[in-house]
């Protein structure tokens, strides 16, 4: 009779040896806790190994299968756990850990993830990886704080497909580095970010976008319905964008840069004559990018800290003989801006009875909150002068850097 199963004791150890193809070994374990330990005593590394010798490779299986009474296993049940130990002082503590996992359960179907555990260097276990039943990667998440890689969303709506996260107190973090590290010439590195499948006048918009705590994004990409690179504020590209380059002219525009031109549209009788300061109101706006000139009160008031260019006309009528000079100046916060005052002197005698003008146009420093208006005065006579001669009297001005 042959012998279907046996123990063989050898100088080198045991081998149990199943010599009909398709037989197994199974040991049963009749209590809780019973298991199969591999215990090295000397020098050297325990190993259980699974090998095949067939010419014809095959896969190894190491399986874990998972029952309950009455065939069903429910979610969240550990289909499989690896456990690691380190000694240390005498103590066996617990190193890593790998576990599958069984998230969902279904009529049909058994899901599974994979969790990874390490001890921290403060003696905490912790998850640091994790592989879901839908495939997403996330690294050093939910449980730890600093570096992190998440795939295939790492919130519940799913807004973003991966996230560096870096928790170091105070310093830079370098999120990302894309690296070519070769010595060939010639040799290129690119990151791309593109929408595909689109047409180019209703596809996505791709882009970077920074923000600071939650606040001031400002999003850096391709604006797809304008052909344009843009920089914008906000969530989205083409409606706030405050740069914007245009390939196919080669053109560079700044739309929101501080900018304002506005006319006299309405007579203002009897202003000066008698040297009389006077506040000229340019009552009608042709433009106003930021929002920043008062049509009422004729005050641009500086959004912005910056270098600004002015420049006013002023057409008047109702000059008599006597009238000596006039000029034209920059008032700013309530003072006359020094080097930003237009003198003509004398007046022309051609120009009593029909128009005389003062022009000026200044480059200044100013401070945001500023305020900037234009002044006239005649002098040598009586307040008779007026501004009757409309859209050749204007106030400009721009922020230039």
């Amino acid at each position: 009779m042959p012998v279907k199963n046996s123990i063989n004791n050898q100088s080198t150890g045991f081998t149990v040896n199943a010599p009909v193809s398709g037989s197994s070994l199974t040991v049963s374990s009749l209590g809780t806790g019973n298991t199969i330990t591999a215990t090295q005593t000397g020098a050297g590394i325990p190993t259980i190994q699974c090998v095949q010798t067939s010419n014809d490779v095959q896969p190894v299986y190491l399986r874990n299968n998972k029952r309950r009474t009455g065939g069903t296993i429910s979610a969240g049940d550990i289909i499989l756990q690896i456990d690691a130990f380190g000694q240390n002082a005498g103590i066996d503590n617990f190193a890593a850990s790998q576990r599958f996992i069984a998230p969902t359960v279904g009529a049909g179907y058994v899901s599974g993830s994979i969790d990874w555990f390490t001890t921290s260097t403060a003696g905490a276990l912790g998850q640091r990886m994790a592989l879901s039943a839908d495939g997403s990667v996330s690294i050093n998440t939910p449980a730890a704080a600093g570096t992190a890689l998440t795939v295939n969303g790492f919130n519940a709506a799913g807004t973003y497909g991966a996230q560096f996260l870096g928790v170091v107190p105070g310093a830079k973090f370098d999120a990302f580095r894309a690296l070519n590290n070769t010595v060939t010439a010639g040799s290129s590195c690119q990151i791309e970010c593109s929408v595909s499948s689109q047409a180019a006048a209703t596809g996505g918009d791709p882009s970077l976008r920074f923000v600071n705590y939650g606040i001031n994004a400002v999003l850096l990409g391709l604006d797809t319905s304008a052909a344009q690179f843009a920089m914008a504020v906000g969530t989205t590209l083409g409606t706030n964008n405050f740069f914007t380059y245009t390939a196919s002219n080669n053109q560079i525009n700044l739309p929101l840069q501080a900018s304002f031109h506005a006319w006299i549209s309405t007579p203002q009788t009897d202003v000066t004559g008698d040297s009389t300061s006077y506040n000229v109101i340019f009552q009608t706006e042709r433009h106003d990018t930021s929002s920043s000139y008062n049509n009422a009160t004729g005050v641009f008031t500086a959004p912005v800290t910056g270098k600004y260019m002015f420049t006013s006309q002023v057409i008047y009528e109702g000059l008599t003989a006597g009238m000596t000079w006039g000029a034209l100046g920059f008032w700013v916060n309530g003072a006359a801006y020094v080097g930003g005052v237009s003198y003509v002197n004398p007046i022309a005698a051609a120009a009593l009875g029909s128009f005389y003008s003062n022009q000026g146009t200044v480059i200044m420093n100013i401070s945001a909150g500023d305020t900037v208006q234009v002044r006239i005065f005649v002098t040598g006579g009586a307040k008779v002068v007026d501004l009757n001669l409309q859209t050749a009297s204007f106030f400009a001005g721009q922020l230039l850097s």
